[in-house]
């Protein structure tokens, strides 16, 4: 982890200590990132098959596909 903190020669010259408060993410204990109150109630996507991401080819027109 790296933070930026502005200090003086004089303090890193002395050693001075400082308290640095830092906020971060962590995972639920409860539901483990699921959002699920149970784990009987996560299902899989359907569309995405729990890949997140759905990949379609649609033909525009002759010779062009996106």
């Amino acid at each position: 982890m790296t933070i930026k903190i502005k200090v003086s020669l004089e303090d890193l010259y002395n050693g001075k200590d400082m308290e640095i408060k830092y906020t971060r993410n962590t995972i639920c204990p409860h539901c483990r990132g699921s959002g699920a109150d149970n784990p009987d109630d996560v299902a899989e996507c359907p569309k995405c098959r729990g890949k997140g991401i759905v990949i379609e080819t649609r033909h525009l027109g002759p010779g062009f596909v996106q």
